[in-house]
């Protein structure tokens, strides 16, 4: 009212002078700075009011004011009481100049009309005239015709304004209507409505878009957790309004009440097929009126997925909180269930999806895991889904959507700020990439993911639409080479959304992106290829978005081996006989693991490898032979470093040997071999349990092969020894082997001794008979 503020609200009315302060120095110097445009901040100042005699309206409760010149403003109360606040010259005068039979709650002035239009509870708004409110006098009656309360109960109308001759108003129930065409007929003027936009009174949970064509001519509906469903149109129109009871079962506990979680349309029926937080199943048929319940689990339904099937009646599959997965078939008006899955999660199942015709039904859990079930037909033609593969992923899923093409893909929001893609013919990964924002901000979790076709932003592949909850931004990627194409902002708190594309005036076809909101609001975006050019530009650096084979925005080419395929390399190489090309391990080196104490090492094989390698020698009184060795690779240079000289006897025979294991740990393993040999030794003989025969005869054979195999180390230290037995069958054996041929050494050398010595004999008698010739000879001559 002017340069005065007036505040009304229960017994009070007030006007307050914004030309007086309590301090006119200070006040003076803030409204200088003001009207200067001064960047300085203006100095606070306290207003001085002044209440208004309320008279005959002192309990009254006033609701809304507005000013219709300097001096006046009309007031309207809760009780229908019309007032006129007369200021001239100041006396600040209240005049009650009309009487309405209903709660008056808002109020509007239309100066190029002459009139105030007022909105109540249960009523259309009413146009007061302006000259007939100045010219009243303080005397209660009632002006004009009251608002007629119809039979049905009409919501109230909690706000209204005027806008280039339209009059808007906004009832209870979220709905803006939209008035022109103002006429004057005998009982003043009135409004013909031209267009409503109604709303949900409580939280949108989910958009679905509609195939075309429908019975509904609609393009999309939305639905809230009170029941409530709408069918729109791209243009806002609303052309279908449908509630679906939700029903409180028994037994249910009655602070906790029953709401819609999640719905599906039904084709080609076009029926709905709603799920509870009861658990309970609802197919309900709007033209005829019909609803058919099924209780399908014992908790809150989480998820519906719906697929028609070629020559057969709709499949549906429902998830929920106690980890069961629900199959039916869907008929006009009963859903039979087909099959029951039970614990296929070790959570709850968040998620399900239905490929094309029904063919592989995918459900996903918190436990980090997604499952692929394939379908089967029996004999009585109903349906059935076996388990083939399960996919555990790095990161618990969030929600995910599957991408329409000749191959099932299918499109997963991590935990850890990715988008995986993950091919339902392979059952694996096939790519992941982050969901990074162009403006250098950090990645963020994806709420909720839409796929479809948009050509504007993205010639080659599909885009899909996801919002976060972190920062409330609506994001679009392209599925092919994860490049962020836009992001932008504008709603509070999103719940769900869905792109697809529709026709439009200026280009025939673009896409659109519609979102609903938990404050009960749903926004249309619409995509432009301006949008998609600034995108790709600040990505790509100024690229022709128009050309996909782009370097800078596609990801490098990369094919990595598979060990398998490795393997099939190596093997080929080893066929050919290429010694020349030496192949690589599998896997890299790891470090290797500390033995366990109480493991028993089996120590024969190594032995047995070794003296395959250095080959055997055999020593015996008939012949002696040198068995041929086998190939070997070179030895370690640890190897021979810790072997030194204790190996040079069978360098020199046999050359260098590769040592598989680790030598430098024999004299430990020894050891703790020695232990676990006492413990056994001690058990058995205290043990009551009698030893399995094979069993004890196998550790028999392993004890004799590893004392031949010591004393054969033993022995093959000793530079003397030369005559070592390897293919001995037992260390018995052996040892009777080196007895005999330590006799017949013996006896050799006791013969080749006494034919010595006979020789020896012989040449004595030899020499003494010559000699005693010799002396008869002088004897002879002597005498001679």
């Amino acid at each position: 009212m002017g340069l005065n503020v007036v505040s009304v609200g229960t017994r009070h009315v007030k006007v307050w002078r914004l030309e007086q302060s309590s301090s006119p120095a200070k006040g003076r110097r803030g409204l200088d700075s003001i009207s200067d445009g001064s960047s300085a901040s203006p100095i606070p100042r306290t207003f001085t009011g002044r209440n208004c005699l309320l008279g005959p309206l002192q309990d009254a409760v006033f609701t809304c004011v507005v000013g219709i010149s300097n001096d006046k403003s009309v007031l309207c109360t809760q009780d229908g009481a019309v007032c006129l606040l007369d200021d001239v010259s100041r006396s600040q005068r209240l005049l009650q100049v009309a009487k309405k039979d209903y709660s008056i709650t808002c109020v509007t002035l239309d100066q190029s009309a002459g009139v105030v239009w007022i909105g109540g509870k249960g009523v259309e708004p009413e146009a007061l005239p302006l000259d007939v409110l100045l010219q009243s006098q303080e005397l209660p009656r009632v002006l004009g015709k009251s608002g007629v309360v119809d039979e049905v109960e009409k919501p109230d109308t909690t706000a209204v304004c005027c806008i280039d001759n339209r009059v808007i108003t906004i009832d209870t129930s979220h709905c803006i209507a939209i008035y022109s065409s103002i006429f004057v007929g005998d009982d003043g003027p009135r409004l013909s409505a031209m267009k409503n936009f109604p709303s949900h009174d409580s939280t949108i949970l989910g958009v679905v878009i509609l195939p075309k064509p429908n019975k509904r001519r609609s393009d999309f509906l939305t639905y809230s957790e009170n029941g409530r469903v709408l069918y729109w149109r791209w243009n806002g129109t609303c052309t279908r309004n449908h509630l679906v009871q939700m029903i409180q079962p028994l037994g249910q506990d009655p602070t906790s009440s029953n709401c819609l979680q999640t719905l599906g349309v039904v084709q080609p029926h076009e029926t709905l097929l709603t799920g509870d937080r009861a658990g309970i199943l609802r197919l309900s048929d709007i033209d005829e009126g019909m609803e058919t319940c099924v209780k399908a689990h014992d908790g809150e339904i989480y998820d519906l997925a719906l697929q028609k099937v070629e020559g057969g009646d709709p499949v549906a599959a429902s998830c929920g909180k106690d980890r069961t997965i629900q199959v039916f078939r869907i008929s006009r008006n009963e859903c039979l269930l087909q099959q029951s899955m039970v614990n296929e999660h070790a959570g709850p199942i968040r998620k399900v999806r239905l490929t094309e015709n029904a063919n592989i039904l995918v459900s996903m859990s918190s436990d980090r895991t997604i499952v692929l079930h394939h379908k089967v037909l029996r004999t009585d033609d109903s349906i059935a889904f076996v388990s083939i593969k399960v996919i555990t992923l790095k990161a618990s899923p969030v929600t995910m959507s599957l991408v329409p093409g000749i191959s099932p893909t299918l499109l997963v929001s991590t935990a850890d700020r990715c988008i995986r893609t993950i091919s339902l013919t392979q059952g694996k990964v096939i790519d992941s990439f982050k969901t990074a924002d162009r403006s250098g901000g950090e990645p963020v979790v994806l709420s909720r993911l839409s796929v479809g076709a948009s050509h504007q932003l993205s010639a080659h592949g599909n885009v899909v639409a996801g919002f976060s909850s972190v920062d409330g931004s609506i994001r679009l990627y392209n599925t092919e080479s994860g490049l962020l194409l836009a992001a932008v902002q504008g709603q509070t708190v999103i719940s769900d959304l869905a792109i697809a594309e529709a026709p439009d005036h200026d280009d025939g076809i673009c896409s659109k992106v519609v979102s609903a909101g938990v404050d009960g609001t749903t926004t249309v975006w619409r995509l432009t290829s301006s949008l998609s050019h600034r995108g790709l530009q600040h990505e790509s650096g100024g690229i022709d978005p128009s050309k996909s084979q782009a370097r800078s925005v596609l990801r490098p080419l990369r094919r990595l081996l598979s060990k398998t395929e490795i393997a099939d390399f190596q093997r080929t190489l080893k066929d050919g006989g290429d010694a020349g090309i030496s192949s690589r391990s599998l896997s890299p080196s790891r470090v290797r693991k500390k033995p366990l104490r109480n493991a028993i090492l089996d120590v024969s094989k190594v032995t047995e490898t070794k003296s395959q390698a250095t080959g055997t020698i055999s020593n015996s009184s008939d012949n002696h032979q040198v068995k041929p060795m086998r190939a070997s690779s070179p030895s370690s240079p640890r190897a021979e470093m810790h072997h030194g000289s204790g190996l040079s006897s069978l360098d020199d025979l046999s050359g260098k040997v590769a040592v598989g294991s680790d030598v430098s740990s024999i004299n430990s393993v020894a050891k703790r071999s020695t232990s676990i040999l006492q413990d056994f030794r001690s058990r058995i003989a205290t043990s009551k349990e009698t030893l399995d025969y094979d069993i004890a005869q196998g550790v028999k054979e392993e004890l004799h092969a590893t004392l031949a195999v010591l004393a054969q180390q033993s022995l093959s230290s000793d530079p003397k020894g030369k005559g070592t037995a390897t293919d001995c069958e037992s260390f018995d054996s052996y040892l009777a082997r080196l007895i005999d041929d330590r006799l017949a050494l013996r006896l050799r050398t006791d013969d080749k001794k006494e034919h010595n010595e006979g020789q020896a004999a012989d040449a004595t008698l030899t020499s003494s008979t010559h000699s005693a010739a010799e002396g008869s000879s002088i004897e002879q001559s002597l005498a001679e």
